[in-house]
């Protein structure tokens, strides 16, 4: 009896933490929809790996990263306080947030794909570029 109440007393927390509790707020009035969301923490993400790959110091890394999430979010038409509310608002939310990082990750792959696409044809008309050079 006593391991069978002892089973229960820790099985308890983990199947209590498998629902998804309602939703504890309502949403920000001025909420940023999720697909201008997304792009804009696609954005963050691609600034902050370009940070990291650079040599600098951590005091530098983050003023730099500060002055480039200012830019993304002028770029977006968003205040920081916006974005705070509704990223808040959004990581209170497990379905939504889960979601909205694999959106997230589709667009940083797709932005790759693209990019890779752009090298590859830019390395294409190089190639063409010389071999027409060379046969005149």
């Amino acid at each position: 009896m006593k391991k069978f109440l002892y089973v229960l007393a820790l099985s308890l927390p983990l199947v209590a933490c498998t629902h998804e509790p309602p939703p504890t707020e309502a949403p920000p009035a001025d909420i940023i929809p999720v697909e201008k969301m997304v792009s804009i923490m696609a954005d963050l993400q691609m600034t902050e790996a370009s940070i990291g790959l650079m040599p600098l110091s951590h005091s530098k890394a983050v003023a730099r990263y500060a002055k480039d999430e200012d830019s993304i979010l002028k770029k977006h038409q968003v205040d920081s306080l916006r974005y705070q509310k509704s990223y808040g608002y959004y990581i209170t939310q497990r379905n939504t947030v889960k979601k909205l990082y694999e959106m997230v990750m589709d667009t940083l792959l797709m932005r790759k794909m693209q990019f890779q696409e752009r090298n590859l044809q830019d390395s294409l008309a190089k190639v063409t570029k010389t071999t027409n050079n060379a046969s005149q």
